[in-house]
């Protein structure tokens, strides 16, 4: 199975005219748990699972599995539809550097 590294490191992002330190942690694992990105149950104990585990990470980095990688790029497509659609707020300054670390994750060979 594929396995991919997720990028964690502190970065700035722009709100509201001020530079932010980034919540990278917390925003990945929030959107994991938002309402309705799932259509059933066993998709959503997955995306809680993996919400739970990136919470947890101390490292400036996680490996995930192709599924977990999958899971979580979904959730980024999901959060991007509503916003294109008036009813979410993902992207722009700051977010972009978020949505463009899941997209461009490292396929790790072993």
């Amino acid at each position: 199975m594929k396995k991919f590294k997720l990028d964690f490191s502190k970065y700035e992002a722009e709100f509201k005219g001020e530079s932010i330190i980034y919540p990278i942690r917390e925003n990945y694992s929030i959107w994991l748990r938002t309402v309705g990105m799932f259509k059933n149950s066993v998709e959503l104990v997955k995306a809680t699972i993996l919400a739970k585990r990136i919470r947890n990470v101390t490292a400036d980095f996680i490996m995930l599995n192709e599924e977990e990688a999958g899971i979580l790029k979904k959730v980024i497509d999901k959060h991007l539809q509503l916003t294109a659609n008036g009813k979410g707020c993902l992207g722009g300054v700051l977010h972009e550097e978020a949505i463009c670390r899941v997209v461009n994750m490292k396929e790790i060979t072993e």
